[in-house]
């Protein structure tokens, strides 16, 4: 397995071309499907885009929970290499990002895995003799087979050659070409003696000049060097020493990034610990130290330059470079880099030039870690440095840090304990007297109520941070006040408030550079001009704030990508909303409990407008809007699995919790759901009463919501027939949409509209519903059903011929086919769009087509064409228990038929009902067969034919019959007429196992000749003239009992 990176990158499988890869992904699904299915949903946030999509497609794997932080990501791929390699050894093969820690851990574990660096950490390769012996054989066994003397070859290889895997290839090639393998005459054959004898590196080393010796020691111990700070090491001795050290393969040349430099070849790294002293390897990791300090300025070679110094023996130098290093990449924002580079610094803690230095370098660590997302991380270093500082009696760091800590907590969620530690913080910096401490506590502890949701204490701790921060003119704090009075003005819906308080912020931001303050205040105004319907606003705000989230990190980035999906959203484009999300989710790891929270939000109202219920991957943070989408999200669920109690239940909860924490659009779609659920069982008034409840939660005139009640208000009115109250609710939806620029809502609008000026007789509404209902429920003779379905579904849609099919077991048949003058036609004959009736009978949707030639799924369907068919409709008939009952179909040739949206939903209502009167039809035939049974059963055990008498014939014939009745075999009973053969044959079945099963008696003297097949084994509609319908024969009538 290769693992190459590209632009920091990792792609776990390269270079496998389509060809090999459909025998490839197939066999590694057949062979490890299950391993990889049981430990890869749970890694797929981490790696899924750097594994190749028909791999993933093949194993069929939904994301999982994702690992919350690195150790956990670690631990599972952990994990699943030992799992794997237990089966099957493996060998990775590194070409880049060697430092990341994952290789050094699936070293340590014990995971039979050989890792190949190109370069090592540290500049050091991991050797193949600390590895499994057994992976190193597979992987030659892989190239030549079985070879004859394998341990001699794999103690070689061990032994001579270092983890480089080009020079691992290179001696498997030079042995070929040497003859020391060969192929044999049934396996390939290695010989040592046939091995080209090598001068001893001693030896060839001491040939050097001192200037070659010490570029050479340079190289190895740098693992890399680039050919610009090689010359200034060396100065004029650069040239002909490195000529002389690639002439003899000391070094080899390796070009990153297009500069030219130098890497080390195997046998020099692995053997200039046996050529230099320590005080001669302390002394080139100085010069490197230096050389790397001395160069462009920047904190790449800070890292470098720190790295060296440690090994030089000077880890108090080490420490100010890595602290530098730290500093510098915390400052640019890119704190993965400062995370490592200040960890570095910690670890030589004790080298620290004083206590102030050391706290410093564990707050900015938990700042890296903080914006990382990794909160526990991040107070155990803010911890550490409030140890110093209480050590030190410095009160002023310690109630400072006590706030640092207190917003780790914020951040990851817990709030209550935030508030406590701002708190005590506060009560610190006020016995001091810190006028600017106590500022930026009031600010968090203001924070912390609002999004605890106390406005009355959030208010009350701004207004006396307020005058502090005029006293001080601390223009941050005037910033973070004023944006945050902006977001407590918007929870509770006053949009016209806020906006000034966000236009100050965004100035205060701009003028004293604080790129922090000026994104957040850009992303909230994006907010808030798409909750007023401003789209052309929204967007501008949110492109600046997108340009800024670049510096800022992923976390910013995510942001922006949760207030693009709900400005896409409310602009009608899904698809681009559903990217958004997606986007938002793949940087789940940089997101705080309040982002994952919105995202929820997003992904809900997201899912409320689409068909798709989406798969939540993401941990649940405990808060109450994040556990609130996944309520409404699992309610919708239920709604469209028709389970509509729970469904119910679910969202008048979701509704009143909504109000109370003001989250408007989550009420109003569950106010339109519960509307629905409303129609269908009480009527349009309760429907309409959920829907007004709806816009009474609508603060600050938000559009888009009311949009989506008016819509949803106008469908039921317009059913109702109320068209002068519909076409007022058209008309608020429509300018609503306007206003948002919604395309797809307006066109919807625009088809509704035209539906009202439509007569009523040319589409069929709730007026022609209601009788067909009508008659659907007055019968219970199932024939007689089905034939008024049709009839009905000829009457609603206008069509030249109407087809119901029934679903019998696992079969689907054709019960009637009728054309539009009423005239039966034969079911042999009939032929109809096979497909289109599959199709829905599988997906269990509708399907309509007003322009089959425009149709890709249909027009080029052979049986469609034969037809010559224009139109067609199919709805599927679903019975309580969500299983297909029947299908209803319909279709014309040109010039005939009303099949448009209306009769799409008038029949989906017919067949909605006609699945109710075939439930309660059938319902009624079984009702009726058991209770002539029951009729038949007691008139054979207590009626008048009971066997009676007390003589010993009778007692004895008794004793025969109970004898018979407990064996499981069938009786012959001659005898001549009226001597009781029927009698003796219930007394059987009345004291067999099978006495709970029927009874039935067939008089075959009875029976004509022509009818004894058809009696006996019944018939199916159509068999032969006359055959009107289905017919169960008696055995079929006597299944499980007696005949």
């Amino acid at each position: 397995m290769t693992v190459e990176t590209q632009g920091g990158k990792t792609a776990v499988v390269s270079g496998i071309g389509e060809p090999v890869a459909e025998i490839l992904i197939p066999y590694i699904s057949e062979e490890f499907g299950p391993i990889l299915r049981k430990h890869l949903p749970g890694l797929l946030h981490s790696i899924g885009e750097y594994l190749p999509k028909p791999f993933l497609t093949e194993l069929a794997i939904e994301p999982s929970s994702p690992p919350e932080n690195r150790q956990e990501l670690l631990a599972r791929t952990v994990d699943l290499l030992e799992e794997l390699t237990a089966q099957t050894p493996l060998m990775l093969h590194v070409t880049g990002n060697t430092d990341n820690p994952i290789w050094e851990t699936i070293s340590d574990s014990n995971a039979k895995a050989v890792v190949l660096l190109e370069r090592g950490k540290k500049g050091e390769d991991i050797e193949l003799r600390e590895l499994p012996g057994e992976a190193i054989t597979a992987y030659t066994h892989g190239i030549f087979g079985e070879v004859d003397n394998d341990p001699e070859l794999h103690s070689v290889i061990t032994e001579d050659i270092g983890g480089n895997p080009s020079e691992f290839r290179r001696f498997l090639r030079d042995c070929v070409l040497s003859g020391a393998l060969h192929p044999g005459t049934e396996k390939w054959e290695f010989k040592k003696e046939f091995l080209p004898a090598e001068t001893p590196l001693k030896e060839r080393w001491a040939t050097l000049t001192k200037p070659a010796q010490f570029l050479a020691s340079a190289v190895a111990l740098a693992g890399e060097l680039r050919a610009d700070l090689a010359e200034t090491l060396l100065e004029g001795d650069y040239f002909i020493a490195s000529h002389k050290l690639l002439a003899a393969g000391f070094i080899i040349e390796n070009a990153r990034e297009g500069d030219l430099g130098y890497a080390p070849s195997p046998e020099i790294r692995k053997g200039i610990g046996d050529l230099l002293s320590t005080k001669e390897s302390e002394s080139v990791h100085r010069a490197l130290a230096e050389t790397y300090l001395a160069a462009e300025p920047g904190p790449g070679y800070m890292i470098a330059g720190a790295h060296h110094l440690e090994l030089a023996g000077d880890p108090k130098a080490a420490f100010k470079s890595y602290f530098d290093a730290g500093t510098e990449f915390k400052k640019t924002h890119r704190y993965e880099k400062g995370e490592t580079a200040l960890s570095s610094a910690i670890r030589l803690l004790d080298f620290s030039p004083d206590t102030k230095t050391s706290i410093t370098a564990l707050k900015r660590l938990a700042i890296c870690k903080k914006y990382l997302g990794d909160f526990e991380q991040a107070r155990e270093a803010y911890y550490r440095a409030l140890a110093l500082a209480e050590t030190t009696g410095d009160k002023q760091q310690a109630a400072t840090i006590l706030g640092d800590i207190g917003v780790t907590f914020f951040e990851g969620g817990d709030i209550q304990r935030a508030i406590e530690l701002y708190e005590r913080s506060l009560k610190l910096h006020r016995e001091m007297a810190n006028d600017k401490g106590e500022l930026f506590d009031l600010v968090n502890l203001a924070g912390a109520y609002q999004a605890d949701r106390d406005f009355e204490r959030a208010r009350a701790a701004y207004d006396k941070a307020t005058p502090i921060a005029d006293k001080l003119d601390n223009s941050l704090a005037r910033c973070a006040i004023t944006l945050n009075l902006a977001e407590l003005d918007m929870s509770e819906g006053n949009l016209s408030e806020a906006l000034p308080r966000i236009l100050r912020a965004a100035a205060i931001a701009r003028d004293n550079r604080y790129d922090q303050y000026l994104f957040e205040a850009l992303l909230k105004l994006a907010e808030l001009h798409r909750r007023q319907g401003k789209p052309t606003l929204a967007e501008k705000a949110l492109s600046e704030a997108s340009e800024i989230a670049v510096t800022l990190g992923k976390r910013a980035e995510a942001k922006v990508a949760i207030e693009r999906a709900g400005q896409s959203r409310i602009s009608g484009l899904l698809p681009d909303a559903a990217i958004a999300v997606a986007e938002a989710n793949s940087m789940f790891r940089h997101l705080g409990k309040e982002e994952i929270s919105r995202l929820l939000i997003e992904t809900a109202l997201l899912a409320a407008v689409t068909d798709e219920i989406p798969k939540i991957g993401l941990k649940i943070p405990h808060r109450p809007e994040a556990e609130l989408s996944r309520d409404f999200i699992d309610a919708l669920k239920a709604f469209r699995d028709n389970d509509s109690a729970a469904a119910k239940s679910a969202l008048t909860g979701i509704f009143e919790k909504s109000k109370e924490i003001n989250l408007e659009e989550i009420a109003v779609e569950a106010s339109v759901l519960l509307s629905a659920i409303a129609l269908r069982n009480e009527g349009i008034e309760t429907a309409l009463r959920e829907l007004d409840a709806g816009d009474a939660v609508i603060l600050g005139g938000n559009p888009y919501p009311r949009a989506r009640l008016a819509e949803t208000r106008a469908k039921y009115l317009m059913d109702a027939g109320e068209t002068g109250a519909a076409r007022s609710a058209l008309s608020a939806a429509k300018a609503a949409y306007t206003e948002l620029g919604n395309r797809a809502a307006l066109d919807l609008v625009k088809e509704l509209e035209s539906r009202l000026e439509t007569p009523s007789q040319a589409t069929p509404g709730l007026e022609q519903l209601l009788p067909i209902i009508k008659a659907l429920n007055s019968t219970l003779d199932t024939r007689e059903l089905l034939s008024r379905i049709v009839d009905a579904v000829l009457e609603t849609t206008s069509a030249e011929r109407g087809l119901l099919f029934i679903v019998e077991g696992r079969a689907l048949d054709l019960i009637i086919a009728r054309n539009a003058g009423g005239k039966e036609l034969s079911l042999e004959e009939t032929k109809y769009s096979h497909g289109l009736v599959e199709q829905v009978l599988e997906t269990q949707k509708p399907h309509l087509s007003d322009s089959v030639a425009e149709d890709g799924e249909l027009s080029s369907r052979k049986s469609v064409i034969d037809l010559d068919l224009s139109m067609a409709l199919c709805v599927p008939i679903i019975g309580r228990d969500g299983k297909p009952r029947g299908i209803i179909y319909a279709d014309s040739r040109i010039g005939r038929g009303s099949f448009d949206r209306q009769t799409l939903e008038v029949l989906t209502a017919l067949a909605d009902q006609a699945a109710v009167a075939l439930h309660n039809a059938e319902r009624f035939d079984a009702i009726r067969f058991e209770r002539d049974r029951m009729a038949r059963e007691l008139a054979g055990r207590f009626g008048e034919g009971s066997i009676i008498g007390e003589t010993p014939q009778i007692q004895q014939l008794r004793e025969r019959l109970a004898a018979l009745a407990a064996q499981d075999i069938s009786v012959l009973i001659p005898g001549e007429t009226g001597t009781g053969k029927d009698l003796v044959a219930r007394s059987i079945h009345a004291e067999s196992t099978r006495k709970e099963k029927p009874f039935i008696a067939v008089n075959c003297a009875a029976l004509p000749e022509t009818l004894l097949e058809s009696e006996l084994f019944g018939h199916e509609r159509g068999a032969f003239t006359g055959a009107d319908k289905r017919h169960i024969g008696k055995f079929e009538q006597a299944d499980g009992g007696v005949i």
